[in-house]
């Protein structure tokens, strides 16, 4: 299991937000890319990225940032926000970015999804963020009512092997992870799961850890490490 710490752009700065509520904003540096060298250097295997302006304006909003991020470390990152057609999905890959995250797409065009996994493969993690159990979209605003192993099961079908599972009631909260919902939602999904939201203490990761053998391969992390809740070493360690 690795630690993905994250890095949330908005306005060309590192932010997060409490719940995704963009009203609810803290400001952490105003240098991204200094940033990412900053957890690459102290361990990181992959980093986190997500274009918040992007999510909000449905297409790629910090893309030169991203651009600079990736050639900037030698740890592979995974970017979402706002990427909602191939032009973008090519754009975002051609920078260096391992991974694409698809979110609202996920949920409003799968024609898209069938011929994003055909044409980029693994390159495609799909991000379900769920609210009481129910997907959002669109920057988290929008209900897509829709069950989040519901859709992970259609998802699945169309040759899905990766979702980044976030429960937006506890993401950036520190009131630690929802450990059932996240359980619950690995024992009735069959694909590989990167969990998010909440993640407040060591005690988060080792437990989360228990999980590995049914599926968990990642777990992100951000305003705990920003707030100082816990180091990115001992996070590493206890995931290991």
């Amino acid at each position: 299991m690795i630690i993905l710490p994250a890095i949330d752009l908005r306005h060309g700065k590192v932010v997060r937000l409490i719940k995704g509520d963009f009203d609810k904003e803290t400001k952490y540096s105003d240098d991204p890319v200094e940033m990412a060298k900053k957890w690459a250097n102290q361990g990181a295997e992959m980093l986190h990225v997500v274009d918040l302006d992007g999510a909000l304006e449905g297409k790629p909003v910090n893309l030169s940032i991203i651009k600079e991020i990736a050639s900037e470390i030698d740890i592979p990152i995974e970017v979402g926000g706002g990427i909602r057609n191939l032009e973008d999905i090519n754009a975002v890959l051609d920078s260096r970015v391992k991974r694409v995250i698809l979110s609202t797409a996920a949920c409003e065009n799968q024609e898209l999804l069938k011929e994003a996994v055909e044409t980029f493969g693994e390159s495609i993690v799909i991000g379900i963020d769920a609210k009481n159990g129910v997907v959002m979209k669109r920057g988290w605003i929008k209900s897509a009512e829709i069950d989040a192993i519901e859709l992970t099961l259609e998802l699945q079908k169309i040759g899905i092997k990766r979702i980044i599972y976030t429960n937006i009631e506890a993401d950036g909260t520190l009131s630690g992870i929802r450990f059932n919902n996240i359980k619950k939602f690995i024992e009735k999904t069959n694909v590989k799961v990167t969990a998010s939201g909440g993640v407040s203490t060591i005690n988060d990761i080792k437990q989360l850890k228990t999980l590995e053998n049914q599926g968990l391969e990642a777990v992100i992390i951000g305003k705990a490490l920003y707030d100082n809740y816990l180091s990115l070493k001992e996070a590493i360690e206890a995931a290991k």
